[in-house]
């Protein structure tokens, strides 16, 4: 599987309305209109969703069960977020096949915002 082959990338508007629900739903109080670090999850998730369900056939078991994200600059509402997602790394495991995507966040300016590492294990299949 070639990891030029599983890329993608996505833009997302970060909505004040969404920081604050999110902020609310972790019970965070103090950040105005910064986003929680956790957000990278809603702006960079549309990135990365896709390439992970296209990593798996229909009807195969699929656990997203490691994340590791570094935050390079804050994200406010009002930033506009692009997202660059790509396969870094796959594997066979007792298990099943293991694979790492990779992403990249920056704002409208081209500052990098985030970097990501996301890992799934699809049971049963092989790498």
């Amino acid at each position: 599987m070639s990891g030029a082959r599983f890329e993608h990338s996505a833009l997302v508007a970060v909505e004040p309305e969404a920081v604050a629900r999110y902020a609310a739903a972790i019970g965070e109080t103090r950040l105005g209109a910064l986003a929680p670090p956790m957000f990278v999850a809603v702006y960079a998730a549309p990135a990365v969703w896709p390439l992970m369900l296209a990593l798996a056939r229909e009807g195969d078991p699929l656990l997203h069960f490691a994340q590791e994200f570094e935050w390079d600059a804050p994200v406010r509402a009002g930033d506009v977020i692009r997202t660059h997602a790509w396969l870094a790394r796959s594997e066979r495991g007792a298990l099943g096949s293991f694979h790492t995507l990779a992403s990249r966040s920056h704002n409208q300016d081209g500052e990098e915002v985030s970097r990501g590492s996301w890992t799934i294990l699809i049971a049963g299949v092989a790498a």
